[in-house]
C-alpha cells in the first residue's frame, strides 16, 4: 500500500510540475500563422530551476529562441529535459539535463556532490527532492538537417495538444518551442505521429538517452 502511494504522489507531483500550452481558439488553424502561443506561467518546479546558473541556458529560464524536449511522467524514470539552440550557421548546441527524485536528506545530498530542486508541495504538507549534474553539452558539426527541418518548420505545422490522449499513459514527450515572436507547445502521450517520435529519438539518440525510447 504504501509503494503504491508513493508512486501516486511521484506522478502527481511531476505531472503538477509540468506546462501546457494554452489552446488555441480554432483547433483547426494552423500553428504557423499563429504569432504567438503564450505560455503559462512557470511552474513550481521550472520557477525553482531557474534559479541555478547551470540551468540558465533552458527554454523556461531564457528568451532565447530555442526548443526542448522533455520527457516525464513514468515515476520510475528520471525526468530528461534536452534544450536545442539551432540558431548558429555551421553547429547546433544541446544541453542535455537529468532529474531524479533523491533522499530528503541534506547529509545524503552533500554526499551525492549532486545539485538539488527541492520544492515545497503544499498538497501532501511536505517536498519533493529532485537531483541533478551538471548538464552534458554536445555541439554538433555541422548541422544536423533532418533535425533543424523539424524543429524549425514541421513542428509549427503540428496542432500544440494531442486532444485524443491518455493521460493515464505512462510516458509523455513535450516540446516546447520558441522562434521569434512565436511560441509553442506540443505534447504526445501515445505514439499516433511517427514524424514526431522519430525527430525526437533522433535528438535522444545524439545525448545516448536510452531509458526513452520509440519503436
Amino acid at each position: 500500500m504504501q509503494i503504491q502511494l508513493l508512486i501516486f504522489i511521484i506522478l502527481s507531483a511531476t505531472l503538477n510540475f509540468s506546462c501546457d500550452g494554452d489552446k488555441l481558439e480554432d483547433k483547426k488553424a494552423s500553428v504557423a500563422s499563429v504569432k504567438k502561443n503564450s505560455l503559462k506561467p512557470l511552474s513550481l518546479f521550472w520557477e525553482k530551476a531557474c534559479e541555478s546558473d547551470v540551468l540558465m541556458h533552458s527554454f523556461d529560464c531564457s528568451k532565447m529562441d530555442c526548443y526542448q524536449i522533455e520527457l516525464f511522467q513514468d515515476p520510475f524514470k528520471d525526468l530528461v529535459v534536452i534544450t536545442l539552440d539551432l540558431r548558429d550557421s555551421l553547429s547546433d548546441i544541446i544541453y542535455c539535463s537529468r532529474f531524479r527524485y533523491g533522499s530528503r536528506s541534506k547529509k545524503s545530498i552533500q554526499e551525492s556532490k549532486a545539485n538539488a530542486l527541492i520544492l515545497a508541495n503544499s498538497s501532501i504538507g511536505d517536498t519533493i527532492t529532485f537531483l541533478y549534474e551538471m548538464p552534458l553539452k554536445l555541439v554538433v558539426k555541422p548541422k544536423n538537417q533532418n533535425i533543424n527541418t523539424f524543429f524549425s518548420e514541421t513542428i509549427w505545422t503540428l496542432s500544440p495538444v494531442d486532444e485524443d490522449s491518455d493521460w493515464l499513459d505512462p510516458e509523455v514527450w513535450m516540446v516546447k518551442g520558441r522562434s521569434g515572436e512565436r511560441e509553442i507547445v506540443i505534447k504526445r502521450h501515445t505514439f499516433k505521429d511517427s514524424v514526431y517520435y522519430n525527430n525526437l529519438q533522433r535528438v535522444l539518440n545524439i545525448c545516448k538517452v536510452k531509458d526513452y525510447k520509440y519503436e
